[in-house]
């Protein structure tokens, strides 16, 4: 019975501490609160039951940073870049890049998955030429873009 009325109150804190005298847009707030905020709620208090530390720590990841900041950015019209203009299309665009995200780990995660080899081979060859190629491609990147202090 505690973990609903805790969760019930995390619920409420940003509808009661945001400040709707700024401008903002209801439909993305709406939009936030329940995909960010209202949906890890439901998937948390599922883990806590189960103590699966790994769907729990991505949960609240995903209910602290994404959920919350970008709740209280959007509503309070407060971002933490200086000089960008922030549109509606904008925060639109990253409302769907992270709903994208979080179905495709909530596919990969919660779906059957095939069944899993037993015994495989690594080929101690083949994992050095993924080295090689990798560091090349380190090297190449900071060729390209350069190393700045």
């Amino acid at each position: 019975m505690n973990n609903k009325i805790f969760f019930l109150l995390l619920g409420l804190l940003p509808i009661v501490s945001s400040n709707y005298f700024v401008y903002t847009n209801l439909i993305n707030s709406i939009l936030i609160y329940v995909l960010f905020v209202f949906i890890p709620f439901f998937f948390i208090n599922k883990h806590i039951n189960e103590k699966s530390l790994i769907d729990l720590s991505f949960w609240v990841y995903i209910l602290v940073f994404v959920g919350f900041a970008f709740f209280f950015q959007s509503n309070n019209n407060i971002f933490p870049w200086l000089d960008f203009k922030v549109d509606n299309i904008l925060i639109v665009k990253s409302i769907i890049i992270y709903t994208v995200g979080i179905i495709s780990y909530v596919i990969g995660r919660y779906l059957p998955r095939k069944p899993i080899l037993l015994s495989r081979d690594l080929s101690i060859i083949r994992l050095r030429y993924l080295f090689y190629f990798s560091i090349i491609l380190v090297l190449l990147v900071i060729l390209v873009l350069g190393i700045e202090s």
